[in-house]
């Protein structure tokens, strides 16, 4: 993961929100505690899954 958040993701700084498919996953919280041990400062675990970003309107991006 250190070498992909570098190339990928070079801004600490950068606003990081990060989901599972269903809100019973653990995947994302456990990603969003490495991404800030690794620096990052903006990093927001959306607790719904992403069937709930979705029905929010909000985009999917990659």
């Amino acid at each position: 993961m250190t070498y992909l958040t570098k190339r990928r993701l070079p801004d600490k700084q950068a606003i990081l929100v990060v989901y599972c498919a269903s809100e019973h996953c653990k995947r994302a919280g456990r990603a969003a505690e490495r991404l800030a041990s690794l620096g990052y400062t903006e990093v927001y675990h959306y607790s719904g899954g992403k069937r709930a970003w979705q029905t929010e309107g909000l985009s999917l991006e990659h």
